[in-house]
């Protein structure tokens, strides 16, 4: 049988291993693979319930004592199999951090995030290209803590690295400018926050066509750096191109009758299906920043069709999820809106009809006798959202 390795060649004393969170000293560890380690049961339950139990398998065969291997090819196929699981481990933990994060579960997010860039130094370097993206989910964990100090450590950090490099992927690239954008915003830095945002725009448009859905959040966090700045049209032209590829979208599911929300096994079985989920739920907070902004603006034609089309999209997103009911208030807010919007010369569109659709011709009526108004009224609001370019 092959033989462990001696005691002479294993390092003498008592060696306390570290929190795989946070790297103190530990004191508890997990029960059933028994090699990870805590500095209490804070960071154990915090990881038992968020991250650990996804991987708590592959992670007692990283860390186990193997037995040493007769020969130098098994010993190289060891390494192999060991280095293959540590890059699964890494993919799941920057998942999770990513479902986290989308979740607004921060705290929930923090052993992942740290776990793989932990994992990804030890693999690489610490100030290997490959690290730069764990640090960057490290960084926004820290800033969706309200630690913006850290965040902005962690930034730097990461924008350091990336100096070491000629050529970074486009993926890095983008995910760096788009952590640059939001620390920068946190710190109330918006002219050097819409610079980052001009470049995750930039990137992304190179990289994955104007056409594409992931335009949507380059567009809308610029937008919002804009209205810091009180560059209003500016805004508003990088709102509407958020907006009408999210509108398109929805609208477009809706009409193939796929308008739902993607089901764990769904991304678990296809990445572009788990990607496409990823987009919607930050396109999500991002139209509430957008709307939320917006509202501090006072009100002329211009906001409130962006206001329109945020509502539309709120609406639209509740019945996505199988909660239409929980529509009702936007749609309301939507009809509003659309009355006060002057769009005459707007050119109706292939999506108008789908929005109408979806917004409920019934609706409008039901809508008109709950508050009491003539038919007229309903018809009037119907016709406004037929002339609204979405």
């Amino acid at each position: 049988m092959p033989k462990r390795l001696h005691e002479l060649a294993l390092p003498k004393g008592n060696i306390t291993p570290d929190c795989e969170i946070c790297g103190k000293k530990a004191t508890t560890k997990c029960e059933e693979c028994r090699v990870t380690h805590y500095c209490g049961q804070e960071h154990k339950q915090v990881d038992a319930i968020s991250f650990h139990k996804t991987v708590c398998d592959k992670m007692k065969y990283i860390k186990a004592e193997h037995l040493l291997p007769f020969t130098e090819t098994d010993r190289i196929a060891l390494e192999e199999n060991i280095m293959k699981t540590k890059q699964e481990v890494m993919s799941i933990a920057e998942t999770t951090t990513r479902k986290w994060l989308l979740e607004r579960k921060p705290v929930n997010a923090y052993p992942s995030a740290m776990i793989c860039w932990n994992m990804a130094c030890e693999m690489e370097s610490p100030n290997s290209e490959e690290v730069i993206l764990p640090i960057c989910q490290v960084a926004e964990v820290f800033l969706k803590l309200g630690e913006t100090e850290a965040a902005t450590e962690y930034m730097v950090q990461a924008s350091w690295i990336s100096q070491n490099y000629e050529t970074l992927p486009p993926v890095v690239l983008a995910k760096l400018h788009r952590l640059r954008g939001i620390v920068l915003m946190a710190n109330k830095k918006w002219s050097e926050a819409r610079r980052s945002f001009a470049e995750f725009v930039y990137i992304t448009a190179v990289e994955y066509g104007i056409t594409n859905i992931r335009m949507g959040i380059p567009y809308g966090l610029l937008g919002v750096s804009l209205l810091k700045l009180g560059n209003v049209p500016g805004a508003m032209a990088s709102f509407h191109k958020m907006a009408d590829k999210w509108l398109d979208f929805l609208l477009s599911q809706f009409k193939e009758k796929l308008m739902r929300t993607a089901t764990e096994n769904d991304m678990a079985n296809d990445k572009n299906i788990q990607e496409l989920e990823f987009q919607y739920l930050e396109g999500k907070f991002v139209f509430e920043q957008m709307y939320e902004v917006v509202r501090g603006i006072p009100m002329h034609p211009e906001t409130d069709l962006i206001n329109f089309k945020i509502l539309c999209f709120q609406a639209m997103c509740r019945i996505r999820e199988g909660i239409p009911k929980d529509s009702i208030v936007f749609k309301e807010e939507a009809l509003v809106a659309a009355t006060r919007t002057r769009q005459d010369s707007a050119v109706s569109n292939s999506c108008v009809s789908l929005l109408t659709e979806v917004l409920g011709e019934d609706y409008l009526l039901k809508w008109d006798k709950k508050n009491k108004r003539p038919r007229t009224v309903a018809t009037k609001y119907l016709e406004k959202i037929q002339a609204i370019n979405v």
